[in-house]
This record gives C-alpha cells, structure tokens and sequence, in this order.
C-alpha cells in the first residue's frame, strides 16, 4: 500500500475566500481579452498577454533569480528519438502531435511538437559530460514558444486545457542530494510566492506525465515528502468550485539521466528534476479568484507587471 497515493492533500494555503466569484472565462470573453482560434487554441490578446508577462517576471525575479537559475531557450520541435529515449513515444503516444515535411525532400524524417521542455534540455546535455563545479545545473526556459498536448475534444476548456499553451519550465540537475533539495526549496518558494500574492492553494501528490515503469516504482517506494515523486500546486476556481492543477515540482531520480546519458566528469551518479508552471491556468485561476480590476491585485504582482499598452482591442460591439 502506497503512503502517499496519487491525490493525497498535503497542505492547505489561504482561506477559501476570493475578491472574485465571477465566470473570469465569460468576462474574459466579453472584454475580447481571449478570442477563439482553433480547437484547443485560443488568441491572447493585449491584456491578457500583459498579465502573461508579469508572471513570466514575476517568476523570473521572485524564483528563477534567487534560486539559482541560468535560463536558456530550447528548440520546440523534436526529433523522434528525444521523446523516445524521454518515454512519451512508449508510455503516452496519445497525447503527441507529429510534425513531417510537407514535401518529400526529406522523406522519413518526422519531428514531434515539444509536449514538455525538458526533454530537449536532457537532449542538449547528453552530449557535454557536466564539470562537478557547476552542479547542480539549474535551467529557466519559456522564451522558446508554446508546448503541445493532443487533447481529446471532450477534455478541451477555456484557457486551462488547450492543446497549445504557455509554460514555464525550472529544470535541475545533480546528484541525488543536490536535486532533492533543490526540489524541497523550490516547493517552498511556490509556497510563499502562492501566500503572497493571497491564493487559494493546495498542494497534492500528483500523477505522472506518463506511467513507465520507473515512475510507477518511485511512487511505490516513496515514504517521506522528499521520496514523493511529484508534488502539484492546485488553485481554486471559486465559479465552479473546483481545482485546477497550475504547477508542479518533481524528482524523477535516474530515470532521464540515463536514458539520455547526461554524466559529470567526476562520474558521480547523477539525477534529474522539473518544475513546470502553466501560464494560460495561472492567469485564468488569478482571474477567477481575483478578478479584474487591478485595485484588488496584490503589491508583489504588480510591481512586475508590465505598463498598459497605448491601444487596447476590445471584444465588446
């Protein structure tokens, strides 16, 4: 029997009261701060955006930053073998797009659409054996675009589950000490961040982005926070009383850096881990529980926040 299964409340943040009760993805509507793409997809507009950007600096300045974190911008399409040796072609083909020449001038060679960010980063190191002295290796990326996930039409909604969306991704590499602890700081640092900006938060055990083996046996073995493989940040959507998953923050031990052979040149054994935020669900679960007027937004966001632009688009006739 497993001590902490898939879902299991570990800790509570702020009251479960907000500034806001309103549909945000209606307003948001209305106001012409989203507009309707595609399936899956969706245009942010200029307010929206904005909002997008203060938490990119918000995180830049308030985590990345302090934590230790250099940032760098990976490719976003990715040859097969990346999320082969990642696990994605076996465990969860489902939810990968694949891309191909349009023409035959390159005939058999096919990419996927980067459906998680750190799957290039490991790419990228397998090829440079890491010097003990920069260990551990932490990496900041979301200049490199947007990430996919092929979504059943029936799971699509709003902003929170798009088959193209915005992330930011925090990814650690050193030994299994160095990763542990930067996984304990980091959830520690969401923990704050989240009190501070006064959201309605919770942190659980979460599910895997696919089931391989390695992953099913650390969840297993785990007996003390630090063994929980993957700890998730859900926000509270009061509208429709429910929460939504925006961020998590894991340990995934060997499993990546032997599949894509990062090593140190001292040899050390190394491990690997992530911590992705989503920026369409953070927006959209502030908006939800903050609503829309800035008067209500705390001091810590608002001083990332980028100025208005001169000229707005407004969805309303």
């Amino acid at each position: 029997m497993q001590t902490y299964p898939i879902g299991t409340v570990l800790s509570w943040g702020n009251a479960r009261e907000t500034a806001f009760r309103g549909d945000a993805l209606q307003e948001m509507r209305d106001r012409g701060w989203i507009l309707d793409f595609a399936e899956g997809q969706v245009v942010a507009t200029a307010p929206l955006t904005r909002l997008f950007r203060g938490f990119q600096e918000l995180f830049r300045q308030e985590v990345a930053g302090p934590l230790g974190f250099e940032e760098w911008t990976l490719p976003r399409l990715l040859p097969q073998k990346i999320l082969r040796r990642f696990g994605s072609v076996e465990y969860a083909p489902g939810t990968l797009f694949e891309a191909r020449y349009y023409s035959e001038s390159h005939p058999g060679r096919s990419y996927f659409l980067d459906p998680v960010q750190s799957a290039g980063l490991y790419h990228a190191l397998s090829k440079h054996p890491l010097p003990t002295d920069i260990l551990p290796l932490k990496v900041f990326e979301t200049l490199g675009g947007p990430q996919w996930r092929n979504e059943a039409p029936s799971e699509l909604h709003g902003i929170d589950k798009l088959v193209e969306y915005l992330k930011m991704e925090h990814v650690y590499v050193g030994t299994p000490e160095q990763v542990t602890e930067s996984r304990r700081i980091q959830k520690q640092t969401y923990e704050r961040i989240f009190d501070e900006l006064g959201l309605v938060y919770r942190v659980v055990v979460g599910a895997p982005c696919h089931s391989s083996p390695q992953n099913t046996a650390r969840y297993e073995k785990a007996k003390t926070l630090d063994e929980v493989p993957l700890f998730d940040f859900e926000l509270y959507i009061p509208s429709e009383d429910r929460w939504m998953e925006v961020c998590g923050a894991c340990v995934e031990e060997t499993e990546n850096t032997e599949a894509f052979g990062i090593t140190s040149t001292s040899g050390d054994v190394l491990w690997s881990g992530c911590s992705g935020v989503g920026l369409h669900r953070l927006a959209y679960a502030f908006l939800a529980q903050m609503g829309f007027d800035e008067k209500n937004y705390p001091e810590l966001f608002l001083r990332h926040l980028p100025p208005v632009g001169a000229v707005q688009f407004s969805g309303r006739p």
